[in-house]
């Protein structure tokens, strides 16, 4: 009898641990996901941001081009997931590094396009090509 209500209480407590974690995630619980993270990272997660938009901004993007992808921070480029997550997805350009697109960068060597996510990407050297709800894609002045 002690043992049954034990493996109850543990039941119960891990069932409102779940619940308590899907509820700071957002959901969406009971509808089919935009992304395939939405339900392993938070809402806000540069990376699942760039999801939600990265296949709109591919079809601007021309095929064996340099692209960096990153979540702008004080409007430069900043190290985080969303370079990984990109390599996943630009199968026809070359991924590079967010700091190639750092102003400090020569132009030959910066990349040719840039999608920002969440915050503006204020280097003087990218033009805005297009600005999506999550974020926005930029190119390379010539």
């Amino acid at each position: 009898m002690r043992q049954s209500i034990v493996v109850y209480v543990a039941a119960i407590a891990l069932t409102v641990a779940l619940v308590a974690k899907l509820a700071a995630r957002h959901g969406p619980f009971f509808t089919r996901p935009e992304t395939i993270v939405d339900h392993v990272w938070w809402d806000g997660e540069p990376a699942r941001r760039l999801l939600k938009f990265l296949p709109q901004a591919m079809k601007k993007i021309p095929p064996n081009v340099t692209v960096a992808a990153f979540q702008p921070v004080n409007g430069l480029p900043h190290d985080d997931f969303c370079f990984y997550t990109s390599t996943g997805y630009l199968t026809h350009q070359f991924a590079v590094p967010p700091m190639s697109a750092n102003p400090m960068t020569p132009k030959k060597d910066a990349a040719q396009y840039v999608i920002a996510v969440g915050s503006p990407f204020t280097n003087p050297d990218y033009e805005l090509v297009e600005k999506y709800p999550d974020g926005a894609l930029y190119k390379l002045r010539q």
